[in-house]
């Protein structure tokens, strides 16, 4: 079928349009449903294959579902969700959670934990790796009574790896559940056992 107009080509069902063909692209009024596979190739004319455009976050969303047994849905999507647009997350769309969040500076806030698998048994095959290059980026903990930061550990210069040196009293170091060592920012320290 070869169709040649200047005009647009408009398809109906009764008075309602379905769909468009003009000098821009293809205008779906309603959903596409595919039961094989949807392929995209780009021509390099743009960046992207598949543009997925919304003015607010609730809708910026790519979803994904697993209809399987126990089977559930993810969206990726572009705002934090139910609060503004801004930032990019993963989102759980059966258990309403957000695994994984990025804000507008680039940094990512896990719900839950975060393992680092290598492989083999009670093997570590990777690394994770912060950098402190500037001399104040380290691993930061959250005081539990007021969420303050407290600087754990650091490398504030070439030489040196810091721990402590937040806003922190006391640096104790456990084994189990049995404090072997006390230190306070007196340059006190304490050790209950034989040193």
């Amino acid at each position: 079928l070869i169709v040649n107009s200047a005009s647009d080509q408009v398809y109906q069902i009764g008075s309602t349009e379905y769909f468009r063909i003009a000098t821009t692209g293809a205008t779906f009024a309603g959903a596409i449903s595919a039961n094989k596979r949807l392929l995209v190739t780009t021509d390099g004319t743009y960046a992207y294959g598949i543009n997925v455009s919304s003015s607010d976050q609730s809708h910026a969303r790519i979803r994904i579902t697993n209809t399987g047994a126990s089977g559930e849905t993810y969206s990726m999507m572009v705002g934090t969700h139910g609060a503004n647009n801004t930032g990019f997350a993963i989102r759980n769309e059966t258990d309403a959670t957000t695994p994984l969040q990025f804000d507008t500076s680039d940094n990512a806030t896990f719900a839950g934990i975060l393992d680092v698998n290598g492989t083999g048994s009670n093997t570590f095959a990777g690394r994770i790796v912060i950098d402190g290059s500037n001399g104040s980026n380290g691993i930061t903990l959250l005081r539990p009574s007021d969420s303050a930061e407290m600087t754990a550990i650091s490398a504030p210069d070439s030489s040196t790896l810091k721990i402590g040196g937040g806003n922190q009293s006391y640096v104790k170091i456990f084994a189990h559940t049995t404090e072997v060592l006390n230190m306070n920012n007196s340059g006190n320290a304490t050790f209950a056992g034989n040193v």
